[in-house]
């Protein structure tokens, strides 16, 4: 088998079958028949079941173990965020806002990352909208291999619990085909594993209101809460959020 060159690290080799979204992310969202069916701004008819998650050859197998050893704790994290592990994380309620403490800030955040970078890489046409200039993959693709922090400021995130019914996390799996604008920034932004990821990818964040609410290099977050009918999408994804096929996968009333 000819080797490849490795789409992170750029060393030949090997390549894996590498998951764009680690299949452990899509955990409660399957179907009796392991099928699961991410939502999508494009046309309803092109919205299609998948049964081995997007993957695609572009990591050598020790890239491949880093990002799913961030995955692993990713998870985790989203676990104790959505309070099925209290032990993990600190949580307190503080002005209707959960104020969480102790959470893995580089592996939580480079994990959000290489999923962007992977999205925006990669050849599935599913993923044609999250498309970035080269100037941002480059910049991704360093904060994810270099060994220290990625600063707060950079590439700042926000995350949101999205709630379906009452209190229970939604199963929903969304893609935004349009950047989000809060101010003068742009976010690129995803639904996994009934949270939405907000990732700035126009400049540093310095608005002081903005900076309350990203995670912090101390492990710190305000986690916002929203219902799957209040947020703020297109006419379009709204559509097909509210198909009859998709409704029925999803068991929505």
């Amino acid at each position: 088998m000819n080797n490849e060159k490795c789409a992170l690290c750029d060393q030949e080799g090997l390549l894996r079958n590498s998951h764009i979204i680690s299949d452990t992310l899509f955990d409660g969202t399957y179907d009796q028949l392991h099928r699961i069916m991410p939502i999508h701004e494009g046309e309803e008819t092109q919205l299609r079941f998948q049964q081995q998650g997007f993957r695609e050859k572009l990591l050598c197998d020790k890239c491949e173990q880093k990002l799913s050893r961030w995955e692993n704790i990713l998870k985790k994290e989203l676990i104790a965020l959505d309070g099925a592990d209290t032990n993990r994380l600190e949580i307190i309620r503080e002005n209707g806002k959960k104020k969480v403490t102790k959470i893995a800030y580089d592996e939580f955040k480079k994990a959000i990352l290489s999923i962007l970078w992977r999205m925006s890489i990669c050849k599935d046409p599913f993923f044609t909208d999250y498309k970035l200039s080269k100037e941002i993959n480059d910049s991704l693709k360093k904060a994810i291999l270099d060994e220290s922090k990625v600063p707060e400021q950079t590439f700042a995130l926000i995350v949101t619990r999205i709630k379906q019914d009452d209190e229970e996390r939604s199963k929903i799996i969304a893609l935004f085909n349009k950047p989000t604008q809060l101010k003068e920034y742009k976010f690129i932004s995803f639904i996994l594993y009934g949270f939405l990821f907000d990732v700035c990818v126009s400049c540093e964040i310095f608005d002081e209101k903005l900076h309350e609410i990203i995670l912090k290099e101390d492990g710190s977050l305000t986690l916002n809460e929203k219902n799957l009918l209040e947020l703020e999408i297109t006419a379009k994804l709204d559509s097909n959020l509210n198909s009859e096929r998709v409704r029925k996968f999803h068991n929505l009333e």
